[in-house]
C-alpha cells in the first residue's frame, strides 16, 4: 500500500490477512485521533484504546512516526483524489463560465470543510517536515491541475490576457483562503464575522470578476 511505503523505514507492512486488517483499523483510528485533538492527543497508548489493537502490535509495526507518516500519506491522496472527482463532475454539466467558476471554488471548499480537522493537522506538520510538506504540495499541485484545465475549457471568455497565469492565480487564492481559514479560524486575519458559506460565496465572486469580467 502506499501508506507503506511512505513510511518507509519506520514501517513494517503487515503480510498476512488478519494482520492487515488489524493495521486497517489501526490506520483508522489514528486518523480519528488527529481529527478530533490534534497531533497533541496522537499518542499509541490512544490510538490502541480506539483500535482495539495492543500498543505491543502496534509497536511491532511502527513506531508513532511511522504511524503519522502512514495516516498523512494515505489520507492525502484520499482528499486530493476526492478534489479532483468533484472537480471533473462539472466537466460534462455544460454550465456557463460564471457558474463553472462559482462551482468550482464550491467545491474545492467541499472538501476543506468536509476534511478540515485532518487538513489542519496534516498543514501544521508541514511547516515542521519536509517530507510532509512535499507530498502535501504535490497533491495540492495535482488539484490545481485539474481546476486549471477545468476552467481553461472555457478560455475564450477568459478577460485575462494569459488565461493559465490567471487560473492558476484564481486556485491560489482560493486554495490559500481555504487552507488558511481550516488553520487559523474565521478570525484570525479579521474580527469582522464571516461565514464558511459566505466566504465560499464572495471568493466565488472574486474569481468571477478576476477571471472573467474585463
Amino acid at each position: 500500500m502506499a501508506a507503506d511505503a511512505a513510511a518507509g523505514p519506520f514501517l513494517k507492512p503487515p503480510l498476512q490477512a488478519r494482520s492487515r486488517a488489524a493495521f486497517e483499523r489501526v490506520l483508522e483510528a489514528g486518523a480519528d485521533v488527529l481529527r478530533d485533538g490534534g497531533f497533541e492527543a496522537f499518542t499509541i497508548a490512544e490510538v490502541s484504546r480506539r483500535s482495539g489493537v495492543s500498543v505491543g502490535s502496534i509497536y511491532e509495526r511502527a513506531n508513532k512516526e511511522g504511524l503519522f507518516l502512514a495516516i498523512h500519506a494515505r489520507w492525502t491522496d484520499a482528499i486530493s483524489a476526492e478534489q479532483d472527482a468533484l472537480l471533473l463532475t462539472l466537466e460534462d454539466r455544460g454550465l456557463a463560465p460564471e457558474p463553472l467558476v462559482r462551482e468550482a471554488v464550491a467545491a474545492v471548499a467541499t472538501v476543506f470543510d468536509d476534511h478540515g480537522g485532518l487538513m489542519r493537522v496534516f498543514m501544521i506538520r508541514a511547516s515542521l517536515d519536509a517530507t510532509i510538506r512535499e507530498r502535501g504540495a504535490e497533491a495540492a499541485a495535482r488539484n490545481a491541475q485539474t481546476f486549471e484545465r477545468l476552467l481553461l475549457r472555457h478560455r475564450e471568455a477568459i478577460s485575462h490576457a494569459d488565461p493559465e497565469l490567471a487560473v492558476d492565480v484564481a486556485f491560489r487564492l482560493v486554495y490559500s483562503t481555504f487552507a488558511r481559514r481550516v488553520m487559523r479560524g474565521d478570525a484570525f486575519e479579521s474580527r469582522r464575522p464571516l461565514s464558511w458559506d459566505q466566504l465560499v460565496t464572495e471568493l466565488g465572486e472574486a474569481c468571477v470578476r478576476y477571471l472573467l469580467r474585463a
